[in-house]
């Protein structure tokens, strides 16, 4: 299987499918990938402040030349 060349990011609830949205570095050279603690489903209503983290990590890793 050839890896991805492009960055990817993925984030998910503790109490929704989180553990899912972990993106393997097996497939994806530029992984990226969270879970946020004590959140469902809705991440942008119920942790707007951990998504906002994560978001500006993931544009931080990523090159916009």
């Amino acid at each position: 299987m050839e890896r991805l060349e492009i960055p990817a990011g993925g984030v998910g609830g503790s109490h929704s499918l989180g553990h899912c949205s972990v993106i393997s570095s097996e497939v994806e050279e530029n992984a990226f990938g969270g879970v946020i603690e004590d959140c469902g489903h809705w991440i942008c209503e119920e942790a707007p402040k951990d998504l906002l983290r994560f978001v500006s990590e993931l544009d931080s890793r990523l090159s916009w030349a």
